[in-house]
């Protein structure tokens, strides 16, 4: 999940699933799927999150689908 229409192009373009989003918003984890997922991996570092950070982020993928 990424929240830049152009990286979702690119890793389209090179056959990589992605999903178009605000990870931030429960209702976005929500569309994904999330529960099909093995693993869960955040490649940004806190500061470049607004309004959350990867604690609670984790919190969220945990609460959507424990």
């Amino acid at each position: 999940m990424d929240f830049s229409p152009e990286v979702e192009q690119r890793l389209n373009v090179m056959n990589i699933a992605s999903v178009y989003g605000d990870l931030g918003h429960m209702d976005t984890l929500k569309e994904t799927h999330i529960e099909n997922a093995r693993i869960a991996v955040s490649t940004i570092t806190d500061d470049f999150l607004r309004g959350t950070d990867n604690l609670r982020l984790l919190k969220q993928v945990k609460a959507a689908e424990p």
